[in-house]
């Protein structure tokens, strides 16, 4: 019982750390290809 309450709580923070992360990561590549897709814009 005290075994679980320790792993569970810990993988579920984990989870949402590396939840957190893929998403933040997705953002910045999205910002990052609409800077680049509006500087083509601009040079062509």
């Amino acid at each position: 019982m005290v075994l679980s309450d320790l792993i569970i709580p810990g993988y579920t923070d984990k989870l949402q750390f590396v939840s957190y992360n893929l998403s933040s990561c997705y953002i910045k590549m999205f910002l990052l290809s609409v800077l680049m897709l509006h500087a083509y814009l601009l040079h062509s």
